[in-house]
């Protein structure tokens, strides 16, 4: 078995940069520990999350009004196997001594589950409907917590094998403003996304003795904030003081 370069651990106590995400909790190998062990390695370094969240929402209200959002959820899922075959497997496969010929056959396969995308509501609002949902490629339901959306994807599966429609998510929903608050723009902050995973690396026949793999938990946090809408300021009455 090859010396594993970096640091394999059964959990990573990192924080992921926004972006990203990075497990969290424990981590389990199986298979082939001359796989399983430098991929252990290798999925303590933040992967991007695996889901593009858009938004759109009303661009200003007065006090008191309602914002209609629609967020859009995207996941390339041929994309993700094939971006992380090319960047993540075949260099650890050549780089921990595996041979050229052994590279050439490589796979990979991702299958997440349990996802919760959360999309924090602004300060000063309150989920009221959620007026529609549609999906492709992936089972999806939403609902409003305290303070925020969760929208709740099913499982989809990556693999490197084997070509995969991509899956998109519309949610469209509507929220009230406070007319008592007093700020002037009402901001949605980054979504937060949670996920499950298997993450398999083989080399030749799936059942062939070089499969392994890491399963456990990931969590992330989007880059950017998702939406703004501006809160109309009444002009003050001639003559006030």
């Amino acid at each position: 078995m090859p010396d594993i370069k970096g640091i394999a651990k059964s959990s990573v106590d990192a924080k992921a940069s926004p972006g990203e995400c990075l497990p969290s909790g424990p981590l389990e190998q199986f298979g082939s520990p001359i796989l399983s062990a430098p991929t252990l390695a290798e999925i303590s370094k933040p992967i991007p999350i695996p889901i593009s969240v858009e938004i759109e929402a009303t661009k200003a209200i007065n006090p008191g009004g309602t914002i209609d959002y629609t967020a859009v959820l995207k996941i390339d899922v041929n994309g993700i196997a094939r971006d992380f075959l090319e960047n993540r497997v075949l260099p650890v496969i050549e780089g921990y001594g595996l041979s050229h010929e052994f590279a050439e056959h490589a796979w990979m396969k991702l299958v997440a589950s349990n996802i919760c995308v959360d999309l924090p509501l602004p300060q000063a609002t309150r989920g009221v409907q959620i007026s529609s949902s549609e999906f492709s490629g992936i089972q999806a339901s939403s609902e409003f917590g305290d303070s925020s959306l969760f929208i709740t994807l099913g499982a989809f599966t990556s693999d490197s094998r084997a070509a995969s429609p991509s899956a998109k998510v519309s949610v469209s929903f509507i929220t009230v403003h406070a007319d008592s608050d007093s700020s002037t723009k009402l901001e949605m902050a980054p979504e937060s996304v949670t996920l499950d995973f298997v993450l398999t690396v083989g080399i030749g026949d799936k059942d062939g003795p070089l499969v392994g793999g890491v399963s456990g938990s990931m969590v992330g946090c989007g880059a950017k904030n998702l939406a703004e809408t501006a809160v109309k300021q009444e002009p003050e009455k001639a003559g006030a003081t």
